[in-house]
């Protein structure tokens, strides 16, 4: 499998043609995007740039630090100036959040990127308002290509700012670690010599407000904390009795996860999946034989199928045992997914050049990950309205590849998690949308080839996944980037 388009322009320019944003620098008109949290680009104000001695201060600082650049000054600059300036910080969250197992990943790392892409389109507004040129002089050499916008606030910066204040706000034992990694890429830019220090601070001190709003707006707003508001005496509500109770405090974080509060979608419930094949019906037994008689050993997809099983680590999911609970199988489940879309936006960004257009990197990665968080959470909805149980619930004898996750079956959680920001990723880059769409099909596929799903929960799954991305879709058309 792969991916079309490597180099193209990005499919929002090349609707239109992008010959005059060349002309009048990197997406002047980004500061009026439509925003997630903030009213707009300039709610937070930010005070004008140094001017007079304090500006050839700034100046002077950059020029030093660049004269004293040694290898590993070199190294930090060629560290933080890879791919967009949210990519180094989605990596960092992307290792806290193995570092820190819990169920919930897709929250992290779309507030995560919500606040990045805010922060970046509110530096934007002020970098058109004031205008402020980058370091030049007779003495200056840059180390990495200058930017082709305005200096101040810097983008870098905000992306840093937003980035410490979100995940210092799930990780408050890592804020001291995160302030450090922050003042390592201030250090870079000034060093590269294409940011003045008052740049970043100014960057910096507005991501962080973003993030601090995110945080009140959304993280602690979002219904993740609240409990079960059912009677934990009583089993689940509802289902056809194929599902297993587990115990209340291993299972009943699932229901809950239905009950968040999405970003776009609304009403959960307006997304549910028709009602799946009865418990007793002749459909239900076609699906129990055609798990049962996989050739699942035998079949070339074997390979495929074990792409779609792997962990951060890279190691694939155990043949036999069981999770420890379903707190964790929701955790190894969600970083499983989020890893994949992640590596799928960072390589379209660095195919379609999207690095050197900080706006449009970060309007991806939000977009994307918020069709994820959204899906998720319909997703989950459906699961624990239905409560239909696994395969192996219905015969024993089925023979899987892997674990069975302790989680209801309908709709397949791999199918909505995934086909939800592939049809995203297909909008925002149209050459490739059959790439992402047929993943997102093979992915949702290997749950039946494995043994682990019924093909009603992964054809559920993807058509959930489909109409949660749409609706994404829908917003981004009104986001004002066109």
């Amino acid at each position: 499998m792969t991916g079309a388009g490597a180099g193209a322009a990005h499919a929002d320019e090349s609707r239109r043609g992008d010959g005059h944003r060349r002309d009048r620098g990197v997406e002047p008109t980004a500061g009026t995007w439509k925003t997630w949290v903030l009213s707009s680009g300039t709610e937070i104000p930010v005070k004008p740039p140094p001017r007079g001695q304090a500006a050839r201060r700034d100046l002077d600082a950059v020029l030093r630090a660049a004269a004293a650049r040694t290898d590993e000054t070199l190294e930090q600059i060629s560290f933080w100036d890879t791919g967009s300036p949210g990519f180094r910080w989605n990596q960092i969250g992307a290792q806290l959040l193995v570092a820190n197992p819990a169920p919930d990943t897709f929250r992290v790392v779309t507030y995560l990127n919500l606040a990045i892409y805010d922060a970046t389109i509110a530096a934007w507004a002020w970098k058109q308002h004031y205008r402020r040129q980058r370091p030049s002089g007779e003495r200056l050499r840059t180390a990495v290509d200058t930017p082709r916008s305005p200096s101040y606030p810097s983008e870098h910066g905000a992306a840093a700012g937003a980035a410490v204040g979100v995940l210092s706000h799930f990780y408050p034992d890592q804020a001291a670690a995160l302030a450090e990694r922050a003042a390592e890429h201030a250090a870079s830019r000034v060093a590269a010599g294409v940011e003045h220090p008052s740049d970043f601070k100014a960057g910096y001190a507005l991501g962080r407000a973003v993030g601090a709003k995110v945080a009140r707006a959304r993280i602690d707003g979002d219904g993740f904390d609240k409990p079960y508001r059912g009677d934990p005496d009583v089993p689940y509500p509802g289902g056809d009795g194929s599902y297993p109770v587990l115990p209340k405090d291993e299972g009943y974080i699932q229901l809950v996860i239905g009950e968040w509060k999405p970003l776009l979608i609304g009403d959960v419930t307006a997304f549910r999946s028709p009602p799946p094949p009865a418990k007793g019906s002749a459909e239900r037994a076609a699906e129990v034989a055609e798990v049962k008689n996989y050739p699942r050993r035998k079949q070339a997809d074997f390979a495929e199928l074990f792409f779609w099983a792997q962990d951060p680590a890279g190691r694939p999911e155990p043949d036999s045992g069981a999770f420890v609970n379903a707190a964790q199988a929701a955790f190894y489940y969600a970083v499983d997914v989020a890893f994949i879309v992640l590596e799928d936006i960072n390589q379209k960004i660095h195919e379609y050049k999207l690095d050197a257009n900080p706006p449009r990197a970060a309007r991806t990665y939000a977009l994307t990950f918020a069709a994820m968080l959204d899906a998720y959470i319909a997703c989950w909805n459906a699961k624990y309205h239905y409560l239909v149980g696994r395969p192996i619930h219905f015969d024993p004898t089925i023979d899987t590849l892997w674990t069975t996750y302790p989680v209801a079956a309908y709709p397949s959680g791999h199918s909505c998690n995934l086909t939800a920001p592939a049809t995203v990723l297909g909008y925002l880059f149209p050459r490739d949308a059959h790439y992402f769409l047929s993943r997102a099909k093979e992915n949702a596929a290997s749950r039946l080839w494995a043994g682990i799903h019924f093909r009603s929960d992964f054809e559920a799954g993807v058509a959930m996944g489909q109409e949660v991305g749409r609706a994404v879709i829908e917003h981004a058309k009104a986001d004002g980037s066109s």
